[in-house]
């Protein structure tokens, strides 16, 4: 709710990068009172800070004398310096030795010479320091929900054979849709990981358009994620884990298998393939967008993309209306729109009605029959007002046509072709 990343700081601590997260809150104060507030909410005594680095908010939310402390951006050095060392996050050792010294402030341990502190106290003292004051990194290791669905093959010997894993991953597949059809779900992300004896685990992940667990079209994905993982430094353990799932939910079944069902599933696994095999930043669908220009009312989206993922019931829909029969395709809006209407010659008897002829490309089409017309208001908010009359057109050698007059100038423009 608060920030992306959370991690655990047993026994009693909760850290939070907050990068970037403060301006949808209305600034860090805001941001500070309304995350603490919401765990007071659960019974608990809260003592927070906000700061620049993770030492310096750990210091002063368990050592401050305030129990909510706001740090100003680049002012660590200033609200640390009364605090005791304890609130570095040091070791029983380190501390003993800093109070038989009399150091009993962060400032006056600061005060000794830099170079003489791993000598006398280990690299952890100064380790600390530098984190507390934004000198050194501290990564947070974020706490990750445990997956839906998850499945192993440990290996007695480190496999370096790629046909044995894929062997291996039949298996390993049936026990992992197993668990989904328990479920009542399907996937829709899966993490192949390939533990390395040598090395650091291989991981690669699939983003499925709907939630499917058909071991087929899952092992065939799983298979092109594996051709690209190289098991030379010698695999110990394969595991397919579900990071996101959803809800498979039972349709009565037809006698007669409907072919918009078969339609829209068919559609959903084409788009996983192609991501599995060009990357899901290289393959989009079209989403619609709110606009009475129809070159403004839609733009690409990523399959992968947030929007574009709760959108399976659309292309169910989809898949349905293009199946069906009783709908022909010059009713439907052009399959190519062009990026711009392109101004061409015509001749219409009446304004109101579709052209008589017109020419595209230094070619002469002449009208068969003609719908229309469709008026599509301009956008006055973006300085377009020109209303638009739009006409599907049959040539006479069976072509269709979308074309439209501006209602002022009456110039005639194409801006699509039903293919």
């Amino acid at each position: 709710r608060f920030a992306p990343a959370v991690a655990l700081d047993p026994p009693d601590a909760l850290l939070l990068d907050v990068t970037g997260c403060a301006r949808l809150f209305g600034g860090d104060l805001r941001l500070l009172n309304q995350a603490a507030d919401a765990v007071e909410r659960l019974a608990f005594t809260v003592r927070a800070a906000l700061a620049d680095t993770v030492g310096a908010a750990w210091a002063l939310s368990h050592g401050g004398d305030e129990p909510r402390a706001l740090v100003p951006p680049g002012q660590c050095y200033a609200a640390l310096a009364h605090l005791p060392p304890w609130t570095l996050r040091l070791s029983p050792e380190i501390l003993d030795r800093l109070d038989a010294l009399g150091l009993q402030r962060i400032e006056s341990l600061l005060m000794l010479p830099r170079a003489t502190l791993p000598a006398r106290f280990g690299d952890k003292l100064l380790l600390r320091i530098d984190q507390a004051l934004g000198r050194a990194t501290e990564l947070l290791s974020p706490v990750r929900p445990p997956p839906q669905a998850a499945a192993r093959m440990n290996f007695e010997h480190a496999v370096t054979d790629r046909r044995t894993l894929e062997y291996a991953l039949a298996p390993v597949l049936v026990d992992f849709v197993a668990q989904l059809t328990r479920q009542g779900r399907g996937a829709r992300r899966i993490e192949l990981s390939l533990f390395r004896e040598r090395n650091v685990p291989l991981s690669r992940s699939i983003c499925l358009c709907a939630p499917n667990r058909a071991i087929g079209h899952l092992s065939g994905l799983l298979r092109a994620q594996l051709e690209r993982m190289d098991p030379a430094d010698g695999v110990v353990c394969l595991e397919l884990a579900a990071i996101e799932t959803g809800l498979i939910v039972a349709a009565q079944g037809d006698f007669f298998e409907d072919d918009r069902s078969v339609a829209a599933e068919a559609a959903a696994e084409l788009f996983d393939r192609l991501t599995a095999r060009c990357g899901s930043d290289r393959v989009f669908r079209p989403g619609l967008v709110e606009s009475h220009r129809p070159e403004k009312a839609w733009r690409a989206e990523a399959i992968s993309s947030p929007r574009s993922a709760r959108s399976g019931a659309g292309d169910r829909a989809s898949a349905a209306l293009l199946s069906d029969p009783r709908i022909s395709v010059p009713d439907l809006r052009p399959l190519r729109l062009l990026p711009r209407p392109v101004p061409i010659q015509a001749m219409a008897v009446v304004p109101d009605q579709p052209p008589m002829w017109f020419r595209y490309r230094g070619r002469e089409h002449r009208t068969r029959r003609g719908i229309g017309p469709e008026r599509l208001s301009g956008e006055w908010w973006t300085g377009e007002k020109e209303s638009r009359d739009y006409y599907r057109v049959e040539t006479e050698n069976g072509a269709w046509f979308w074309v439209f007059r501006e209602e002022t100038s009456g110039q005639w423009y194409l801006h699509g072709i039903h293919e």
